[in-house]
């Protein structure tokens, strides 16, 4: 915890049957190093997702009135497969 300096931003965890309070700097890269070792370097979450984005974009059929194809654009940025 010597990173921590009065005024700073900080997390606190709770679970596992402990309260975890660490810097934010700390946090962040934990959860780096978490989400790091969840995928090879060479794949690239952004690159996927920009690619995915302009999938979903291409297949919006043209033949939309100008309101009716903003809004149906705007669903595929905002849509989760939840």
């Amino acid at each position: 915890m010597s990173d921590v300096k009065p005024g700073a931003m900080v997390t606190i965890t709770a679970g596992r049957g402990r309260i975890v309070l660490e810097s934010r700097s700390a946090a962040v890269r934990a959860k780096q190093k978490y989400f790091g070792a969840l995928v090879p370097e060479s794949e690239i979450w952004s690159d996927e997702l920009i690619a995915d984005r302009r999938r979903k974009a291409r297949s919006i059929p043209m033949s939309l009135s100008g309101s009716d194809k903003l809004r149906s654009f705007t669903s595929v940025f905002v849509k989760t497969d939840r």
